[in-house]
């Protein structure tokens, strides 16, 4: 009898759980109906361009599915302490950057006779046809490594793509830290096939202020017919906005088994997305 009276006892307490878990939380109006700014850009430095994506968000909850994300860009201006560049609606340049969207443009301005310069802070303001205004600060990076040693694995592991020629090796960079200040890396390399960046490895000096940074090991793919003399190896300053964003990104797209979806890093007043700012220099190799 007293084994039945316990039996009962924890299939009450199981189902009051269980009932307690079924709580219906209300979605807040402004994420259920608003559509809002979204942008995106990377401020370089020593550059006389500054590119940066627009959109809209589509809010998740919103039973009217036809939402206008159509954008015309009324102004851009692009200010630091000294002066502040501004460009009208017939001075953006665009492009589309998908080719079975006519619509999703990358925008650019050009600065003419200035560039972006190291240590200054920026801020990306955008303003529509509809008043609207979204903007987003940074600082220039201004310490880049310039020299690093470069460190292979001695593990030889057959290419993944199944070439007879190629292999696939680990390697890591080891660089100097510049001390007291807080310093952000993204490291990776090109090949001279094409200019695009492959690894993108982030770390910082918040343990290592103004000692040597070591990378974290990343998989590199060549063989006799494609000597590592090919490859570019690129050590890039970032700003804390640009490790904070991409280092959400990367967990959550990389190979981490264990990511969740999570809300990526913004900063931008007037909407949402990220402005970010980096700076690369030629790094010389030492092995």
């Amino acid at each position: 009898m007293k084994t039945i009276f316990n039996k009962i006892i924890v299939a009450s307490l199981i189902l009051v759980a269980i009932c307690s878990c079924e709580v219906e939380i209300p979605v807040p109006n402004e994420l259920a109906t608003n559509s809002k700014l979204v942008l995106y850009s990377e401020i370089k430095a020593n550059s006389d361009t500054v590119f940066f994506m627009m959109n809209r968000s589509v809010p998740i909850f919103n039973k009217n599915k036809n939402i206008n994300t159509d954008i015309v860009l009324k102004e851009v201006k692009i200010i630091n302490d000294d002066v502040t560049y501004n460009f009208k609606s017939n001075e953006i340049n665009s492009y589309s950057i998908n080719y079975f969207n006519d619509k999703d443009f990358r925008y650019y301005v050009v600065l003419n006779s200035a560039k972006i310069e190291e240590g200054k802070t920026y801020t990306l303001e955008v303003t529509t046809d509809k008043n609207e205004v979204i903007s987003g600060t940074t600082t220039i990076p201004n310490y880049v490594p310039t020299s690093a040693r470069l460190i292979l694995d001695s593990t030889q592991n057959d290419d993944p793509y199944g070439s007879n020629s190629y292999y696939e090796y680990f390697y890591q960079l080891e660089f100097q830290d510049k001390a007291n200040e807080k310093n952000y890396y993204a490291v990776g390399f090109t090949a001279d096939f094409d200019q695009f960046e492959y690894n993108q490895e982030l770390t910082n000096d918040l343990n290592n202020d103004g000692q040597k940074i070591y990378s974290q090991y990343s998989r590199l793919s060549y063989g006799s017919g494609y000597p590592i003399s090919n490859y570019l190896f690129t050590i890039k300053a970032v700003d804390e906005h640009y490790y904070k964003h991409y280092k959400i990104l990367i967990n959550y797209a990389g190979e981490n088994p264990f990511s969740e979806p999570q809300n990526l890093y913004s900063n931008v007043t007037g909407g949402l997305g990220c402005v970010y700012s980096s700076n690369l220099k030629p790094v010389t190799i030492i092995r």
